[in-house]
């Protein structure tokens, strides 16, 4: 499905992965102003911790999400999605409308 724009169609390894799933969690998070922390986050993929690490890692490396410190809590990170992961999730999304 060719899809003009910025997207998560332009990641396809994303897709039937736990990947999607958090994209998903936190697409939905965002719009709640809900914070996920990454256990949150990992409890969200139905996949294995270590799995769910990985792709976490792989996200941020494609600046889909953004990780944050808990200044009060320094073992403590938030994940959100960045301005791209928003932007890629929400052009998927008016995609899929328009079909």
């Amino acid at each position: 499905m060719p899809i003009d724009g910025c997207d998560v169609v332009s990641y396809p390894e994303l897709f039937h992965e736990p990947a999607w799933d958090m994209l998903l969690a936190l697409f939905v998070s965002r719009d709640e102003r809900q914070p996920m922390n990454i256990k949150a986050l990992v409890s969200m993929s139905d996949a294995p911790v270590t799995t769910s690490q990985r792709w976490i890692e792989h996200l941020h490396k494609l600046k889909l999400i953004d990780r944050v410190i808990d200044p009060t809590d320094r073992r403590r990170v938030e994940i959100s999605l960045s301005h791209s992961g928003d932007q890629a999730m929400r052009g998927y999304l008016r995609a899929l409308r328009r079909r």
